[in-house]
């Protein structure tokens, strides 16, 4: 069964805009010859988490096995970020009953639960062999307890906007993993402090708690293969257990389990994003991504189905990205090599015909009646029982119309300059993106247009934490002309061994701007 390698070039931050060009790019699987058994491993289809994408590989291994099947398919064994990536994961395994994920024990360390650096902490006792989490007292020192004691708890809850942050005393007893839940589904998180002012601020505003209370602040010796800093826990009853140095899930928790046992699949994930090594300017950051694909995964999949252009494209629509578009020699080479196996020609995405929208539009989508469209004098479309009719322009009936609520700048500017021009005349400033879904109808629009490239948008929390939950090889680098506060790292990031190239430089670029217009 092949696999789906999901393709998706997503906002690259609050101030760098968002990638509307694809980059051709043909990924060659390499199927790994497992030891222990001849049975083929089976991948099954992938489940697509924002900028990464899991993957089932279903076959008896060890969790050195399981590890080397993910890095020789896809980047690695999964990391869980949060509540929303375990249930993706679990409607993933289906009838699988126990599955490898990627953590393991490692050495004793400290995270906080957004995945901010730790650059601040007065913890002081020990668990022993447990987890321990952190509970800010009276005198705000910060006491190690059982993460399964119950709490009241700080979250704290981080303006869309202006990126400042309020904090929230939740007088609620709630078990660690529980505080976590709830401030991650009802804010933004559990509180992370990054020094004294910020300790005090936090102090203050629990001082009407009547216990010592859960802050974001963890300590155990549990760690992610990928060097992922994520501090989600979903363990069972009774886990983790001090016996065991692997984890797997089984029916939806998390268990230890000895390294070396056979369990029936392994979950991986693959990033969707490529970060350059190097620092750029904005002209070369554009050649560069055009041109270097290393990292960027992004396949073809013949559908030995017979359709119709038409049917294809609705297909191909709702199981991938589109019908296959090809835009240089080696593209059409790659594709050609895909599609080897066809005992016929295969449909592509380009269509001629001699029809085009009235505003311009670039949308090759039709969905005509059967023997449509007619000839002349039906030069004219209407919409009947949800399918396209041609009809003589003189004929009368009702319209269908549609406003916009984004305007895209003619001209390439500066970041300073888009923030002005998104506010003057009808407009009320640079488009900001809530959500996944947000992107994909943009995306759409702008397709639309056949407008293409960077541009400049603004990034709601939601999805700028998501573009930061980035593999061990990437981490948060110094953000640079922010319009509030330096954003908190990633939940779900990594080290900052190599800081330097992930930065974001906004004085450097022109781009066009998209713009939200006021509504009438």
């Amino acid at each position: 069964m092949s696999t789906k390698v999901n393709f998706k070039i997503h906002s690259s931050a609050l101030v760098f805009g968002i990638v509307m060009a694809t980059v051709p790019f043909l990924f060659l699987l390499l199927l790994l010859l497992l030891l222990s058994e001849n049975i083929s491993p089976v991948f099954s289809p992938a489940q697509q988490s924002c900028l990464r994408t899991f993957h089932l590989i279903e076959k008896y291994m060890n969790q050195t096995a399981a590890r080397a099947a993910c890095r020789a398919n896809y980047t690695d064994l999964v990391t869980v970020c949060s509540e929303e990536d375990n249930t993706a994961l679990i409607n993933l395994t289906k009838t699988n009953s126990t599955v490898w994920i990627g953590l393991q024990r490692g050495q004793n360390s400290t995270k906080w639960s957004n995945g901010d650096e730790v650059t601040f902490s007065n913890l002081t006792g020990s668990c022993g062999p447990k987890p321990c989490c952190a509970a800010m007292k009276a005198n705000s020192s910060m006491e190690s307890l059982n993460c399964s004691e119950k709490r009241n708890f700080m979250c704290y809850k981080q303006d869309e906007t202006d990126l400042t942050f309020s904090y929230h005393l939740i007088t609620q007893s709630l078990t660690w993993y529980e505080a976590q839940t709830y401030c991650r589904k009802n804010y933004t998180d559990l509180v992370s402090i990054r020094d004294q002012d910020q300790n005090e601020a936090v102090k203050i505003k629990g001082m009407t708690s009547s216990m010592s209370f859960w802050i974001g602040l963890l300590r155990d010796d549990w760690e992610w293969a990928d060097g992922g800093r994520s501090a989600y826990r979903n363990w069972g009853a009774g886990q983790p257990r001090s016996s065991s140095n692997c984890t797997q899930l089984r029916n939806g928790k998390w268990e230890t389990v000895p390294c070396s046992n056979n369990v029936s699949a392994a979950l991986c994930y693959n990033m969707s994003v490529n970060v350059s090594a190097d620092c750029m300017r904005g002209e070369r950051a554009l050649d560069y991504c055009k041109k270097d694909v290393t990292d960027l995964t992004f396949s073809y999949h013949l559908i030995p189905q017979s359709l119709t252009w038409y049917e294809a494209q609705t297909y191909c629509r709702k199981n991938y990205t589109d019908l296959v578009s090809i835009r240089d020699q080696d593209q059409n080479e790659a594709v050609k090599i895909k599609g080897i196996n066809s005992c016929t020609s295969f449909w592509i995405g380009l269509l001629r015909d001699d029809w085009e929208w009235t505003d311009g539009g670039h949308s090759a989508y039709r969905n005509w009646w059967d023997g449509q469209p007619g000839p002349f004098p039906s030069d004219c479309v209407k919409l009947v029982s949800g399918k396209l009719y041609s009809v003589p322009c003189s004929n009368t009936g009702p319209a269908l119309c549609y406003s916009t609520s984004i305007h895209v700048s003619d001209d390439r500017m500066s970041w300073e300059s888009a923030l002005d021009y998104c506010k003057k005349e009808n407009r009320t400033g640079l488009l900001h993106i809530e959500s996944d879904q947000e992107q994909k109808l943009l995306e759409s629009e702008l397709r639309r247009r056949n407008v293409s490239g960077m541009m400049w948008v603004g990034l709601g929390q939601q999805q700028m934490s998501e573009l930061l939950k980035l593999s061990s090889r990437l981490a948060l680098g110094p953000w640079t002309k922010w319009t509030g506060v330096r954003p908190l790292s990633p939940r779900c990031g990594a080290t900052d061994t190599v800081e330097k190239s992930f930065r974001v430089k906004t004085d450097v670029s022109e781009l066009r701007a998209v713009c939200e217009l006021k509504k009438q």
